[in-house]
C-alpha cells in the first residue's frame, strides 16, 4: 500500500512528459516583423491547382493547396499532372483531392501562423481564403506547398510565381 502513492506520480509524470512531447504550441505571429506584411494580400492564381490533405498526419490544421505543374518550383509529383474536377475524390496513393480550384482564381492572406513541436520541429503556414464566393466545406486553406524555400534566415518566403501572382487592384 505504500508503493501507490510512487505509482501513481510516476503515471502522472509519464503522462505529462508524454504530453509535452505530443503538443504543438500555436501561435500567430501577424504583427510580428517580417510577417505583418503579409496578411490581407491578394493573388490570383495563374494554373488550376488542387486542394489536398496527406494520407500521413503532418503539421497542418487546414487543407493544403498545390499542383503537379512541370516547371514548377514547387510542383508536388504526388498530384496528378493535369488537374480535373472529376478526379476530386478518387483514390490516391499520398494524397486525398479535396477540391479543384480553376486558373483566375483570386485569395486573400488571412492569417500567418507558426506551429512548434518537439517531434515535427517549426513551420509557419499561411492561411489563405478564396474569394471567388464558392461555398466550400473548409474555411481556410494553407498555401505551404506552393511556397518557395526561403534564400535567407528569417526572411519571407515568396508565393511560387508559376502559380500565383499578385493581384492587382486597378
Amino acid at each position: 500500500m505504500k508503493w501507490l502513492p510512487a505509482i501513481v506520480l510516476v503515471v502522472l509524470l509519464a503522462l505529462f512528459v508524454r504530453f509535452q512531447l505530443n503538443t504543438t504550441k500555436i501561435s500567430y505571429v501577424n504583427g510580428l516583423p517580417p510577417y505583418d506584411v503579409m496578411p490581407g494580400r491578394d493573388y490570383v492564381l495563374q494554373c488550376d491547382c488542387y486542394v489536398f490533405a496527406w494520407h500521413k498526419s503532418i503539421a497542418t490544421a487546414y487543407p493544403l493547396l498545390g499542383v503537379n505543374l512541370p516547371g514548377a518550383r514547387t510542383s508536388l509529383p504526388v498530384l496528378p499532372r493535369e488537374v480535373r474536377e472529376d478526379l476530386v475524390g478518387t483514390a490516391q496513393p499520398l494524397v486525398r483531392l479535396m477540391n479543384a480550384i480553376p486558373k483566375g482564381t483570386r485569395f486573400k492572406i488571412l492569417s500567418v501562423r507558426r506551429e512548434e513541436s518537439r517531434q515535427t520541429g517549426t513551420f509557419i503556414s499561411y492561411e489563405i481564403k478564396f474569394l471567388d464566393e464558392i461555398d466550400r466545406p473548409y474555411q481556410r486553406i494553407d498555401i505551404r506547398p506552393i511556397l518557395l524555400p526561403q534564400g535567407n534566415a528569417g526572411g519571407v518566403p515568396q508565393i511560387d510565381d508559376m502559380i500565383a501572382v499578385p493581384w492587382i487592384k486597378r
